[in-house]
Protein backbone atom coordinates (compact mmCIF):
# COMPACT_ATOMS: atom_id res chain seq x y z
CA UNK A 1 0.00 0.00 0.00
CA UNK A 2 1.50 3.32 -0.55
CA UNK A 3 1.63 5.76 2.08
CA UNK A 4 -0.79 8.79 2.09
CA UNK A 5 2.24 11.45 1.35
CA UNK A 6 2.57 9.55 -1.95
CA UNK A 7 -0.67 9.81 -2.92
CA UNK A 8 -1.05 13.97 -4.55
CA UNK A 9 2.46 12.86 -6.39
CA UNK A 10 0.55 9.65 -7.82
CA UNK A 11 -2.41 11.36 -8.78
CA UNK A 12 -1.52 14.59 -10.29
CA UNK A 13 1.11 12.10 -12.36
CA UNK A 14 -1.82 9.93 -13.71
CA UNK A 15 -3.40 12.72 -14.91
CA UNK A 16 -0.37 14.80 -16.38
CA UNK A 17 0.71 11.56 -18.53
CA UNK A 18 -2.75 10.50 -19.87
CA UNK A 19 -2.88 14.37 -21.32
CA UNK A 20 0.74 13.66 -22.43
CA UNK A 21 -0.02 10.40 -24.50
CA UNK A 22 -3.07 12.15 -26.14
CA UNK A 23 -0.91 15.35 -27.07
CA UNK A 24 1.23 12.49 -28.51
CA UNK A 25 -1.17 10.84 -30.50
CA UNK A 26 -2.59 14.62 -31.52
CA UNK A 27 1.18 15.41 -32.57
CA UNK A 28 1.71 12.15 -34.61
CA UNK A 29 -1.62 12.05 -36.45
CA UNK A 30 -1.07 15.62 -37.77
CA UNK A 31 1.87 13.95 -39.97
CA UNK A 32 1.51 10.18 -39.32
CA UNK A 33 3.70 9.08 -43.05
CA UNK A 34 6.63 10.92 -41.15
CA UNK A 35 7.03 8.11 -38.30
CA UNK A 36 4.61 5.54 -39.85
CA UNK A 37 4.86 6.10 -43.27
CA UNK A 38 6.51 3.04 -45.65
CA UNK A 39 9.53 5.94 -46.26
CA UNK A 40 10.14 6.62 -42.27
CA UNK A 41 13.34 6.65 -40.78
CA UNK A 42 13.59 3.78 -38.22
CA UNK A 43 15.16 7.14 -35.76
CA UNK A 44 11.80 8.64 -36.16
CA UNK A 45 10.05 5.05 -35.03
CA UNK A 46 12.31 5.13 -32.30
CA UNK A 47 11.58 8.65 -30.92
CA UNK A 48 7.68 8.02 -31.02
CA UNK A 49 8.15 4.60 -29.00
CA UNK A 50 10.36 6.06 -26.87
CA UNK A 51 7.88 9.12 -26.16
CA UNK A 52 5.25 6.38 -25.72
CA UNK A 53 6.92 3.55 -23.56
CA UNK A 54 8.31 6.57 -21.14
CA UNK A 55 4.59 7.94 -20.74
CA UNK A 56 2.17 4.52 -20.79
CA UNK A 57 5.07 3.32 -17.87
CA UNK A 58 4.23 6.29 -15.90
CA UNK A 59 0.72 6.48 -16.35
CA UNK A 60 -0.24 2.59 -15.16
CA UNK A 61 2.44 2.93 -11.94
CA UNK A 62 0.89 6.22 -11.04
CA UNK A 63 -2.90 4.69 -11.76
CA UNK A 64 -2.14 1.61 -9.94
CA UNK A 65 -0.58 3.57 -7.46
CA UNK A 66 -4.08 4.96 -6.59
CA UNK A 67 -5.89 1.90 -6.11
CA UNK A 68 -6.56 1.24 -1.93
CA UNK A 69 -4.60 -1.68 -0.68
CA UNK A 70 -2.61 -2.42 -3.74
CA UNK A 71 1.54 -2.74 -3.64
CA UNK A 72 3.40 -1.89 -6.14
CA UNK A 73 6.12 -4.10 -6.48
CA UNK A 74 4.54 -6.29 -8.87
CA UNK A 75 3.24 -3.08 -10.84
CA UNK A 76 6.11 -1.81 -11.13
CA UNK A 77 7.91 -5.19 -12.27
CA UNK A 78 5.19 -5.82 -14.77
CA UNK A 79 5.90 -2.46 -16.79
CA UNK A 80 9.99 -1.93 -15.97
CA UNK A 81 9.86 -5.78 -17.65
CA UNK A 82 7.81 -4.12 -20.69
CA UNK A 83 9.44 -1.46 -21.16
CA UNK A 84 12.76 -3.39 -21.51
CA UNK A 85 11.64 -5.27 -23.51
CA UNK A 86 10.25 -2.87 -25.82
CA UNK A 87 13.60 -1.09 -25.72
CA UNK A 88 15.31 -4.19 -26.88
CA UNK A 89 12.53 -4.88 -29.63
CA UNK A 90 13.48 -1.12 -30.77
CA UNK A 91 17.13 -1.58 -30.79
CA UNK A 92 16.65 -4.75 -33.12
CA UNK A 93 14.44 -3.27 -35.62
CA UNK A 94 16.84 0.11 -35.31
CA UNK A 95 20.16 -2.47 -36.21
CA UNK A 96 17.86 -4.17 -39.37
CA UNK A 97 17.35 -0.67 -40.92
CA UNK A 98 20.13 1.61 -39.97
CA UNK A 99 23.06 -0.44 -38.65
CA UNK A 100 25.15 1.59 -36.49
CA UNK A 101 24.48 4.71 -38.50
CA UNK A 102 21.78 5.86 -36.04
CA UNK A 103 23.52 7.42 -33.49
CA UNK A 104 20.78 8.89 -31.74
CA UNK A 105 18.71 6.27 -31.60
CA UNK A 106 21.23 4.13 -29.91
CA UNK A 107 21.28 6.78 -27.44
CA UNK A 108 17.55 5.80 -27.38
CA UNK A 109 17.86 2.44 -26.86
CA UNK A 110 20.77 2.60 -24.33
CA UNK A 111 19.60 5.16 -21.84
CA UNK A 112 15.88 3.60 -21.64
CA UNK A 113 17.81 0.02 -20.82
CA UNK A 114 19.67 2.25 -17.99
CA UNK A 115 16.32 3.92 -16.56
CA UNK A 116 14.31 0.52 -17.28
CA UNK A 117 16.76 -1.33 -15.68
CA UNK A 118 17.17 0.82 -12.74
CA UNK A 119 12.87 0.96 -12.21
CA UNK A 120 12.88 -2.69 -12.26
CA UNK A 121 15.63 -3.13 -9.58
CA UNK A 122 13.41 -0.75 -7.56
CA UNK A 123 10.26 -2.82 -8.01
CA UNK A 124 12.13 -5.42 -7.17
CA UNK A 125 13.15 -4.42 -3.70
CA UNK A 126 9.19 -2.45 -3.26
CA UNK A 127 8.07 -6.60 -3.74
CA UNK A 128 10.45 -7.93 -1.69
CA UNK A 129 9.48 -4.80 1.55
CA UNK A 130 6.42 -3.64 0.73
CA UNK A 131 5.63 -2.11 3.76
CA UNK A 132 9.09 -2.19 5.25
CA UNK A 133 11.48 0.93 6.84
CA UNK A 134 13.15 0.95 3.52
CA UNK A 135 10.14 1.32 1.14
CA UNK A 136 9.62 4.86 1.78
CA UNK A 137 13.14 5.20 0.45
CA UNK A 138 12.25 3.18 -2.59
CA UNK A 139 9.30 5.32 -3.22
CA UNK A 140 11.00 8.62 -3.44
CA UNK A 141 13.86 7.04 -5.56
CA UNK A 142 10.90 5.90 -8.23
CA UNK A 143 9.19 9.63 -7.64
CA UNK A 144 12.45 11.08 -9.22
CA UNK A 145 12.89 8.22 -11.13
CA UNK A 146 9.40 9.29 -13.04
CA UNK A 147 10.61 12.36 -12.92
CA UNK A 148 13.38 11.83 -15.39
CA UNK A 149 11.18 9.28 -17.53
CA UNK A 150 9.13 12.20 -18.02
CA UNK A 151 12.18 14.61 -18.90
CA UNK A 152 12.84 11.82 -21.79
CA UNK A 153 9.73 11.34 -22.70
CA UNK A 154 9.01 15.35 -23.08
CA UNK A 155 12.24 15.50 -24.93
CA UNK A 156 11.58 12.71 -27.52
CA UNK A 157 8.49 14.20 -28.39
CA UNK A 158 9.57 17.21 -28.66
CA UNK A 159 12.16 16.12 -30.96
CA UNK A 160 9.92 14.23 -33.24
CA UNK A 161 8.12 17.20 -33.91
CA UNK A 162 11.24 18.43 -35.33
CA UNK A 163 12.03 21.43 -33.12
CA UNK A 164 15.45 20.95 -32.16
CA UNK A 165 17.74 23.45 -30.15
CA UNK A 166 20.55 23.69 -32.03
CA UNK A 167 22.93 25.41 -28.96
CA UNK A 168 22.98 24.94 -25.31
CA UNK A 169 23.60 22.23 -22.98
CA UNK A 170 20.43 20.79 -22.89
CA UNK A 171 20.62 20.35 -27.12
CA UNK A 172 24.17 18.83 -26.30
CA UNK A 173 22.68 16.48 -24.07
CA UNK A 174 19.54 15.42 -25.70
CA UNK A 175 19.45 16.29 -29.02
CA UNK A 176 22.99 16.11 -30.23
CA UNK A 177 23.40 15.62 -34.27
CA UNK A 178 26.12 14.63 -36.57
CA UNK A 179 25.97 17.40 -38.75
CA UNK A 180 24.41 15.26 -41.87
CA UNK A 181 21.33 14.68 -39.63
CA UNK A 182 21.59 18.25 -39.24
CA UNK A 183 21.57 18.87 -42.98
CA UNK A 184 18.88 16.14 -43.57
CA UNK A 185 16.59 17.68 -40.72
CA UNK A 186 17.25 21.16 -42.79
CA UNK A 187 16.16 19.92 -46.19
CA UNK A 188 12.79 17.99 -44.53
CA UNK A 189 11.64 21.42 -43.26
CA UNK A 190 12.63 22.95 -46.27
CA UNK A 191 10.78 20.40 -48.32
CA UNK A 192 7.58 20.61 -46.16
CA UNK A 193 7.45 24.60 -46.26
CA UNK A 194 7.72 24.05 -50.51
CA UNK A 195 4.71 21.55 -50.24
CA UNK A 196 2.52 24.61 -47.69
CA UNK A 197 3.40 26.87 -49.81
CA UNK A 198 1.85 24.77 -53.52
CA UNK A 199 -0.77 23.39 -51.15
CA UNK A 200 -1.86 27.60 -51.02
CA UNK A 201 -1.57 28.40 -54.44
Amino acid sequence: MVPEDFITFFSVSAGASATLIGLLFIAISIEPARVFGSGARAEAQAKAASAFTALANVFFVSLVALIPHTGLGIPVLVMSTFALLNTVQMGRDLWRSEGRRARLGWALVLSGLVVYGFELRLGWELFRNPAGMGSEGYLDALAFLMLGIYGIALARAWELLGAVPRRGLLGWLLFKRTRGEQEEVRSEQDDAQRSDLEDGT
